[in-house]
């Protein structure tokens, strides 16, 4: 830590503008082809960006460097997409809206032979399609943005660009908000935004090739911040939303069923099938759900790019039946991961923690927590009074405000900020256990439960009581990151949503992916496109070495606290 506030500002000052000299360069001068340009560039990034998050200190320069995120984003917006080329599909489908056509209807190739006179329907906008064959794919809400921006500008691109990068601008924004609030509420560090709001893959790659996953992470992360307030009827809508930006986020829904229970899980799932069918409405023929399906269907039994564990089978079945099992592969894998994820949101780990037995005075149970004539929000029972933080009270104003004089928490722990540089605070649980986030940069946090056991967001199967909404970004993330393991095609920007929720967590994989993917880009430096197997190789044995390492320090971590904890009792109960 430097200790000179000028040096410091100093160092600021110039990390800063690497920053900017190299979003600004990438901008102008990079090209998909350019292999080794955007490999320094975006390397030489990624070491800065590194530095920032590990170094950074202090609230007025976590805001700057937010600041800064946003700012770079700015500059891009006026930038032609130079990664992707999906653009030319999202006017297309605008321009079609505008002309009072579903885009889901027919095939690019139809409305140039039967409809030749659609205004901005021609023939040089459909030869930069990369997609001509394939229906379209993106739901109702990046739809909705496409036909604005068309409207706008109806006949010309790099305007309607402009629009649609100026909405995402405008997530992003929202996306940063959420984020502090939420590491607010987990008791993480807030410069762990940074991770987010810095990373190259998602400003140069996500945000400046107009990629939707912009929007889809805002309304999982709105979901998620309405779930920590017990807003649920809201996080549906806001998760409907999500699902009509991308479709992935339905593989989230049923680690909500033991958070909400069935009753509440069964009405916000009716909420999100009720919002995404009255959305798909207005594009609504006949045709559309078998040319949704269609598309589905390639996605899984045609397209590759990237894949870890596919390619591998892929070898395997190559050797025995001498040709490609893609049609079988896929399927199969994505069976797998609905079994997989569902298997994660229904299982319950056993803990050596001793646990006190459940409180009960003459209630119901409710959830996992009594309650005495109130409804179990959160971790805590509510007898006919407000939840104020995690502890109900019928005069909760005042028991919480008589502790907040005393700077102490209602469990009667005190509350000590030791850094504002690394974000470390240690403080007491509502059962009188420690609180510890032991590292700004990784974000980690050890918590006990109000039974007394520990409640980790390491574990993404933790036990204990109560509605624990600390753990569905854990549970999220590893059910993504399930996803992007079995698929068949990982674009870059599918990393997204993993990078999104890592920050809420303890693992930084999904930091070190967005760092490794880019090496994939070399497939299009070639004079014909061909996917290097061998940079694939090298992504997955870092990825697959990082996560077992992450994986073995958190379980080993889980391990001395559980044996501290049966040894403190063990010897306060001789």
């Amino acid at each position: 830590m430097l200790k000179s506030k000028s040096k410091y500002d100093n160092l600021l000052l110039i990390l800063s503008i690497s920053l900017i000299s190299l979003t600004v360069g990438f901008g102008l001068f990079i090209r998909q082809h350019d292999f080794t340009e955007l490999l320094f560039f975006y390397g030489f990034f990624f070491v800065v960006y590194a530095v920032i998050c590990r170094y950074v200190e202090g609230n007025r320069a976590i805001h700057i460097l937010l600041g800064l995120g946003l700012f770079l984003r700015l500059v891009l917006v006026f930038v032609m997409p130079n990664l992707s080329d999906d653009i030319y599909r999202f006017i297309w489908d605008g321009r079609l809206i505008i002309n009072g056509i579903s885009p889901f209807a027919e095939l690019p190739k139809h409305y140039i032979e039967n409809k030749p006179n659609l205004t901005g329907i021609d023939q040089n906008l459909f030869n930069q399609l990369n997609s001509p064959d394939y229906f379209t794919v993106y739901p109702p809400v990046p739809q909705s943005i496409f036909a604005w921006a068309s409207f706008i500008f109806p006949k010309n691109i790099w305007a309607s660009m402009v629009v649609m990068k100026l909405v995402l601008l405008l997530f992003e924004a929202g996306t940063f908000f959420l984020l502090i609030k939420l590491l607010q509420h987990y008791s993480l560090p807030r410069k762990n935004t940074l991770l987010y709001a810095l990373n190259p893959l998602i400003i140069w790659d996500a945000f400046a090739n107009v990629h939707f996953e912009i929007a889809m992470v805002f309304f999982v992360l709105l979901a998620l911040w309405f779930l920590t307030q017990f807003k649920w009827i809201n996080s549906a809508f806001a998760m409907s939303f999500a699902v009509l930006s991308k479709l992935i986020p339905l593989m989230l829904l049923p680690f909500l069923i033991k958070k909400l229970g069935w009753k509440k899980a069964i009405i916000y799932f009716l909420i999100v099938g009720v919002m995404v069918i009255l959305c798909f409405l207005p594009f609504f023929n006949l045709n559309t759900i078998k040319n949704l399906a269609d598309s589905l269907d390639l996605y899984f039994q045609r397209f590759e790019y990237n894949a870890s564990i596919y390619y591998a089978l892929r070898y395997i079945g190559l050797k025995i039946s001498g040709y490609n099992l893609i049609q079988v592969l896929g399927p199969v894998l994505a069976l797998i991961t609905a079994v997989s994820i569902f298997v994660m949101a229904f299982w319950k780990k056993k803990t050596n923690a001793v646990h006190p037995p459940a409180p009960s005075k003459g209630g119901e149970v409710l959830g996992d927590f009594p309650s005495k004539g109130g409804e179990v929000l959160g971790d805590f029972p509510s007898k006919g009074g407000e939840v104020l933080g995690n502890l109900s009270s019928e005069r909760g104003d005042e028991y919480n405000a008589s502790f907040a004089k005393q700077k102490i928490s209602p469990s009667g722990g005190e509350t000590n900020p030791i850094s504002s540089f690394e974000g470390k605070t240690d403080s007491i649980s509502p059962s009188g256990g420690e609180t510890n986030p032991i590292s700004s940069f990784e974000g980690k946090t050890d918590s006990i439960s109000p039974s007394g056991g520990e409640t980790n967001p390491i574990s993404p199967f933790g036990g204990g009581w109560g509605v624990d909404y600390a753990k569905l970004p854990v549970q999220w993330l590893f059910a993504t990151t399930i996803f992007l393991l079995l698929a068949t095609t990982v674009h870059p920007w599918y990393l997204s949503l993993m990078i999104a929720l890592s920050v809420l967590t303890r693992f930084r994989y999904p930091i070190l992916w967005s760092g490794l993917i880019v090496m994939t880009y070399v497939n299009y430096s070639y004079a014909e496109f061909s996917e290097n197997l061998w940079i694939v190789a090298l992504e997955y044995t870092l990825l697959f070495a990082f996560i077992s390492w992450e994986i073995l320090r958190v379980t080993g971590y889980e391990l001395r606290i559980n044996q501290s904890k049966i040894e403190n009792q063990k010897s306060s109960n001789p």
